[in-house]
């Protein structure tokens, strides 16, 4: 498995937000699990993991950009409400404390359970990190990674922003950590490895139901609505570290004083 090219990455996102491809994915999208409609509220389901990740709060030029992502969250409510009425239930709206951009996958679920668990390693975890980011090529970079986010998209159960690069040198820099993290023997001798090419992406919201054909037709409309407009600003989410992060469920992303960063 390896990174795609950046052309062929370019390519890649920008056809995941066209309206044909989004129609195409709608089609497909699923009810994702991760999040059961209870009383009236949103329950998080179990799923357990590591991975390391840069939380869009992590960088303080990307307080405006919080606030546009959630300005779209609440614009998609209120315009599939319009159109279906009661559908909030249908699907969860992550937080904005949870918005982030998973540098490289570690360990999560079975995998989680078989490799650090059962192995007893869930307290020297954050060490063994730790040791592998010691041996990665860490440089100090004196501008921070530009990503510029283009619009949404659709995946098997949930809608993200899709991230492209204002600089080729910043997407160097990003698959270059990764690669580091992989090739680190410590890792691998966990069954760390490289399972996906990366895409820049921050979640917004997961599919929690099934959808008709007129919901994902409603759906398909108002993300391309807002595409529109996502298509005439200029939203850039800045990077320079990433770190690892704990998590029981996929709306917290958690850190502590042991946990260890490495800049990008």
């Amino acid at each position: 498995m390896n990174d795609y090219s950046y052309d062929n990455y370019l390519q890649r996102q920008l056809f995941e937000i066209t309206t044909g491809c989004i129609v195409e994915k709608l089609a497909t999208i699923k009810k994702a699990n991760n999040f059961e409609w209870v009383e009236n509220d949103w329950k998080p389901n179990s799923y357990e993991g590591f991975g390391v990740i840069t939380m869009v709060g992590d960088h303080p030029q990307n307080e405006l950009f919080i606030l546009r992502l959630q300005e779209i969250q609440k614009e998609f409510d209120l315009k599939l409400a319009a159109k279906n009425g009661d559908i909030l239930s249908k699907y969860f709206q992550l937080p904005a404390a949870s918005y982030h951009q998973t540098v490289a996958n570690l360990l999560s679920n079975e995998r989680f359970q078989q490799n650090i668990v059962d192995r007893d390693l869930l307290n020297d975890f954050p060490n063994i990190v730790k040791e592998a980011f010691e041996g990665c090529d860490e440089e100090e970079y004196f501008q921070p990674i530009a990503m510029k986010m283009i619009g949404l998209s659709v995946f098997g159960t949930c809608v993200a922003m899709l991230g492209t690069f204002v600089h080729e040198g910043d997407y160097q820099r990003i698959t270059d950590i990764r690669n580091s993290i992989y090739n680190q023997d410590i890792l691998a001798d966990l069954d760390i490895k490289m399972t996906r090419p990366f895409i820049g992406h921050i979640t917004l919201t997961y599919f929690e139901a099934e959808f008709n054909d007129s919901e994902k037709e409603n759906l398909g409309t108002v993300i391309n609505e807002i595409n529109q407009k996502l298509g005439e600003e200029e939203n850039i989410f800045y990077l320079n570290s990433t770190s690892l992060r704990r998590y029981h469920h996929l709306a917290e992303f958690l850190t502590e004083e042991n946990y260890p960063k490495i800049l990008i």
